[in-house]
């Protein structure tokens, strides 16, 4: 059985500090054949009403940078975009010129209410 992670945040999403080196090197390390980036992408977020963007060009440049240390490890390319039918535009527009190799879907608000939050959530 090969090993795979479909879901990592790096130092490009809002929520995270890992660098994509490190999970090169893990994934090396374990063996995992593949992982798929899937920084947060999101529109107007209730948290701090400000866009959650990724520098996707970047994050590209790493990816192809460290393909060729750590052979052994297919980085795709993905997103996690927070859906909003508000956003619906932006987010249609990003799909069509991302060249995602994996597109996750999530409802992380409403345009009032953030899910993280545990009162919210329970609500």
């Amino acid at each position: 059985m090969k090993l795979h992670d479909q879901h990592i945040h790096t130092s490009y999403s809002r929520d995270s500090k890992a660098l994509v080196d490190e999970y090169y090197k893990i994934a090396s390390e374990m063996g995992c054949k593949y992982f798929v980036t899937t920084d947060h992408l999101e529109f107007m977020s209730v948290y701090n009403n400000q866009d959650w963007t990724v520098d996707f060009d970047s994050l590209e440049k790493d990816l192809t940078r460290l393909s060729k240390e750590y052979p052994d490890v297919i980085p795709l390319k993905g997103v996690e975009i927070g859906y909003r039918k508000d956003h619906l535009d932006r987010i249609m527009n990003i799909i069509k010129n991302g060249n995602f190799d994996l597109i996750n879907l999530s409802i992380h608000d409403n345009g009032k209410i953030d899910y993280y939050l545990k009162e919210e959530f329970i609500n």
